[in-house]
């Protein structure tokens, strides 16, 4: 079986009351996914925050750059950003322009949702949905980034959260949009209603809808409590892991760094027999070019 990708979300919205563990600061963040390559991972995910009030800073090119300056100082990383918030897919993706030329916080792969799809929470205790969170956009609103990722070498990383998202997928891969392999990102929550359910046939699903024939590479990405073992069934049937305090704030029982998430994870691959792959390696294995 091919290497395991550990890829880890460094913090995403984690407060430090629901990890106390949780990196903030640009130089912890820095030195938190150096401790993670270090441990085994060869892509990092983080949200800038702000130094006074801890609140994400998801469009901040500058902090971006210091951080990945920081880092690439000590180790070989892929990085990705996270969505700017405002409401036009295009104008979400200006800070991700801007980094994959920048001199010193140059992106190499960037992550993006497959919409249409709503986060809505659900209270199962008391039998209603909590908010909505719908997320829409249109199949054309995603042409002009392909278009950029293809002049550029930016690797798109693809969520799925729902089959039709992987159905839309192949429609850009036959109009030459997506390169292969097609990397994709399988959405599961057992918190909120969207996509299969979080268990081995929820990733069969997924996998079913992909053509023999067509080079894909995956990773489980899960809200809550099912996450580590949705991350086993990736190791075991050939995928890849995406984990990290900022997938599940609260362990199972004490909190733990992202380091040491790292450690676990390679563990239980080994135990699976799956080796671990470098960045070197995990950039072939995603189709992504060697940084000059």
């Amino acid at each position: 079986m091919q290497k395991l990708i550990i890829q880890v979300a460094i913090n995403e919205y984690v407060t430090r009351e629901q990890n106390p563990l949780v990196p903030m600061s640009i130089q912890e963040i820095a030195q938190d996914a150096t401790d993670c390559a270090n441990a085994g991972a060869s892509i990092v995910h983080f949200h800038p925050r702000d130094p006074k009030t801890g609140l994400t800073r998801p469009a901040d090119v500058a902090m971006y750059a210091e951080i990945a300056q920081r880092f690439r100082a000590k180790c070989d990383l892929i990085y990705y950003p996270t969505y700017g918030s405002e409401k036009r897919l295009g104008d979400q993706l200006t800070h991700v322009y801007e980094l994959t030329t920048h001199p010193i916080g140059k992106l190499e792969a960037h992550l993006i949702g497959l919409a249409p799809v709503n986060l809505a929470g659900y209270d199962a205790s008391k039998r209603r949905f909590l908010y909505d969170e719908p997320y829409a956009s249109s199949f054309s609103e995603f042409i002009p980034f392909f278009e950029f990722c293809n002049k550029t070498g930016l690797k798109p990383f693809l969520i799925a959260y729902e089959l039709g998202h992987i159905r839309a997928a192949l429609r850009y891969r036959e109009m030459g949009l997506l390169r292969d392999p097609l990397v994709l990102h399988l959405r599961f929550s057992d918190a909120h209603s969207f996509g299969p359910l979080p268990n081995a046939d929820g990733i069969r699903s997924y996998l079913s809808v992909v053509p023999k024939g067509v080079p894909v590479q995956w990773f489980t990405q899960v809200y809550g409590a099912p996450h580590y073992p949705m991350n086993r069934l990736a190791i075991q049937m050939g995928g890849h892991a995406r984990i990290g305090i900022g997938e599940l704030a609260r362990e199972p029982k004490s909190p733990r760094s992202n380091a040491r998430i790292v450690e676990s994870i390679v563990k239980q691959a080994r135990r699976d027999g799956r080796e671990i792959a470098s960045t070197a390696e995990a950039r072939k294995l995603l189709g992504m070019k060697t940084p000059s």
